[in-house]
């Protein structure tokens, strides 16, 4: 016997009432109602499925039956501690609390419990994640994301070898890259975006596979350091294989869907359902230096890859070309160098491309794709081509700057008047060097040689006054003929 009144317009409070024996299903999710929810609503029940998701409840949790198997409240307005009589629900298989406001730390009963699904996410829980995951434990889920965690990932989460989704994400969490984690055979979302980790990112010793299913790898906004990891590159076997069996779902036969934020062409966005075929990697925002693998090429499955605003040198790897399903690449903010890859315009699905400030150059690729992003090369003194406006030379470099006609017409003027004071100096120095010479000549000796220029100067003299009678007067109709038009007007 069940309840369902999910996705109305149901609204106002909800009383105290008492309920029926055999109800065990109360769903009144994706409504409008509001107010305290009653603290003992359901002491008394043996209600095993209990769905409060969106609406607008307020106050503290209601206390769950011991028979409860599920417990949804996200997307409310709770607050307050989390009531210590859910540990006494050792049947729960899911947990949701998420999007609340939830205070306290993480009561250290939950690892204990016989969980599937944990989510905490966007509450304000302090302190540290429970170092208490016993062996044999059947958690799935763990989503502690939005929250004030602090401390270190607790290493008694290396017994949950179920686990397929880990978001620890948005919290104060410290300390060296879990590593431990690449054991796991089944983990698919490995999120721990925005926390404080730091140093390098190496792989376990005990892993032949690291990470055999992920799908999710997102290290971005932290303080992780030295190289890329390029034995989790080399060996990210879900990522090599591209998904040819159609569009499926994690978990699509379960009535809970894994939901995970991230962060998609520069927008977090929350997957309410994670698609197989969804594969990432960012490790954006670390301090990540050297070269990008040329394994990378080999992650064909790839939808995204975001390596911006990290230390990488060298030049962009040719292999991005193998990246054929990739729809998003962001290798911005670095310290790449060297030429563009023509390989790169083979990658057709791209849709959001940024090599933006790093020390790239010579042409840009030519591609249908490519030619459309226009500002994803800014920042790259040495690159020329389309889309920029700087054009390349024959030699693949940067064309010397361009003058407009104006700048050319004042160029020529300029060449012509430099070249005007030229012959007019030239022929002022030769008037003058003739005559000092003649005065120098004239006061001294010899008279002989005077004389030769006396006779030479005079026969330049008659030469050039022959030349005026002899010339025809061209000009003197012209010049005289507007006088007389005007006179007979």
């Amino acid at each position: 016997m069940g309840l369902s009144l999910q996705s109305n317009k149901f609204h106002g409070v909800i009383n105290e009432i008492p309920l029926p024996p055999l109800l065990k299903d109360f769903g009144v999710s994706d409504n409008h109602f509001s107010g305290p929810f009653p603290t003992n609503f359901f002491r008394n029940s043996s209600v095993y499925f209990i769905d409060l998701t969106d609406n607008d409840f307020d106050g503290l949790l209601p206390i769950p039956p011991p028979t409860v198997q599920y417990l949804s409240v996200a997307n409310n307005k709770f607050g307050g501690d989390i009531p210590y009589e859910l540990c006494n629900a050792t049947e729960l298989y899911l947990i949701n609390l998420s999007n609340n406001s939830f205070t306290g730390t993480i009561p250290p009963c939950f690892p204990n419990l016989n969980l599937s699904v944990l989510d905490l996410r966007a509450n304000k829980f302090v302190g540290q994640i429970p170092d208490i995951f016993p062996p044999g434990n059947i958690l799935r889920t763990i989503r502690l994301s939005q929250n004030r965690l602090g401390g270190t990932v607790p290493r008694s989460l290396v017994h949950c070898k179920e686990l397929e989704v880990l978001d620890l994400s948005e919290n104060e969490l410290g300390g060296r890259f879990p590593h431990w984690l690449d054991t796991f055979p089944n983990l698919q979302v490995l999120v721990l975006r925005s926390n404080k980790f730091h140093g390098p990112v190496k792989s376990s010793s005990k892993s032949d596979h690291p990470f055999p299913k992920l799908r999710i790898f997102d290290l971005s906004n932290n303080r992780l350091s030295g190289p890329l990891p390029a034995k989790y590159i080399a060996k990210l076997k879900a990522m090599k294989n591209e998904e040819r069996s159609g569009l499926h779902y994690m978990n699509e036969n379960s009535y809970c869907k894994d939901a995970i934020e991230v962060v998609i062409k520069g927008m977090e966005i929350e997957l309410v359902k994670i698609l197989t075929i969804f594969t990432t990697i960012d490790f954006s925002s670390n301090c990540f230096g050297g070269e990008i693998p040329e394994l990378i090429g080999d992650l064909k499955a790839l939808k995204g890859l975001n390596f911006s605003h990290n230390n990488l040198t060298g030049s962009i790897p040719s292999s991005v070309g193998n990246l054929t399903n990739l729809e998003w690449l962001d290798l911005s903010s670095n310290k790449l160098n060297g030429k563009i890859p023509g390989e790169l315009a083979d990658v057709t699905f791209l849709t959001t491309l940024n090599l933006s400030n790093n020390l790239l150059s010579g042409p840009i690729p030519k591609g249908p794709q490519i030619d459309t992003f226009v500002h994803s090369f800014d920042g790259n003194p040495g690159l020329c081509g389309h889309p920029l406006p700087t054009a390349c030379g024959l030699d693949g470099l940067q064309s010397p700057p361009t003058t407009s006609p104006a700048e050319e017409e004042e160029e020529e003027s300029a060449h012509w008047i430099e070249w005007r004071a030229v012959a007019i100096g030239y022929g002022s120095g030769l008037v003058i060097g003739i005559s000092a010479g003649y005065i120098m000549l004239e006061i001294g000796r010899p008279r002989w040689l005077v004389r030769m220029v006396e006779r030479w100067l005079v026969r330049m003299v008659e030469r050039k006054r022959r030349r005026k009678t002899t010339r025809p007067k061209r000009d003197a109709a012209p010049r005289n003929h507007p006088r007389r038009s005007t006179r007979g007007q």
